[in-house]
């Protein structure tokens, strides 16, 4: 399939329908190279790009699947917070908890401030990609006076950072939602990606991050409207570490039904 995704360019067919404004990120892509002056006069590699194709449609699975996973954990482990989204679902969205609708609007799922707060916080504690590195293309002096020559690799730790207190402050291995919302004005506080480096940060930044977000926002609060998870008693919680931060024998849980708020 990715093979005939970069022969038609991008759409799956090779035929765009002028009713279709919805352009996904594989199209905008493949619309990107065409647009390139620098990519004008050379033919990129097929093989090159099927390697782009499959890391756009596969980027995102694992990661989300982990996220997925930790933050159903993270509940099981503070039925408080679980608590406090069940009231945002109810005060917020209370056609989603009594059954009107099934799942919340991307408009809808914006409006669940609790809900991000907690997911941002299991992923600081728990990131989907738990480390990353980079190859410097120029010789480079960082602000601490580290001299890193063209061509050498630096790497960083996500899982580490989100666990230092001289950058999440003493609490730092405290689960704590509340660190994202202002106290004052009830938002989400704006964190540097230089500081929660889950998505990257500066012209590397994560395409998919607003797409992820906006996935395990509408996930959890389809399945936190109508349902209580448990975990089965004797798991060993533990991590499987790969390229995602994946549980290493999965989460077990008993299913019930969620109660009023």
């Amino acid at each position: 399939m990715a093979e005939r995704q970069v022969k038609n360019g991008g759409d799956e067919n090779g035929e765009v329908s002028a009713e279709t404004e919805k352009r996904d990120v594989i199209t905008l892509f493949f619309d990107g190279v065409s647009n390139n002056d620098a990519s004008a006069d050379e033919e990129l590699d097929p093989k090159y790009l099927r390697d782009i194709v499959v890391s756009f449609m596969t980027a995102g699975r694992d990661t989300t699947t982990a996220a997925l996973s930790w933050f159903f954990y993270t509940l099981t482990q503070h039925p408080e917070a679980e608590a406090k989204i069940r009231q945002e679902l109810a005060s917020k969205i209370p056609e989603l908890v009594d059954g009107t609708i099934s799942s919340p609007s991307m408009a809808q799922a914006n409006e669940l401030v609790y809900l991000e707060a907690v997911v941002k916080e299991t992923l600081r504690l728990n990131p989907a990609v738990p480390s990353n590195i980079r190859e410097a293309l120029r010789d480079v002096v960082l602000c601490d006076g580290t001299v890193v020559k063209a061509g050498e690799a630096v790497s960083w730790s996500s899982y580490s950072m989100g666990r230092m207190p001289h950058v999440w402050g003493p609490d730092a291995k405290e689960f704590k939602p509340e660190r994202w919302i202002d106290a004052t004005t009830g938002k989400l506080v704006a964190v540097s990606p230089l500081k929660f480096t889950l998505f990257n940060a500066g012209p590397r930044v994560c395409l998919g991050a607003k797409l992820a977000m906006m996935e395990i926002k509408i996930t959890a609060a389809s399945v936190l409207s109508k349902f209580h998870l448990t975990a089965v008693p004797g798991q060993k919680i533990t991590y499987r570490l790969s390229l995602s931060l994946a549980m290493k024998d999965g989460f077990k849980v008993k299913v019930g039904k969620a109660t009023a708020a």
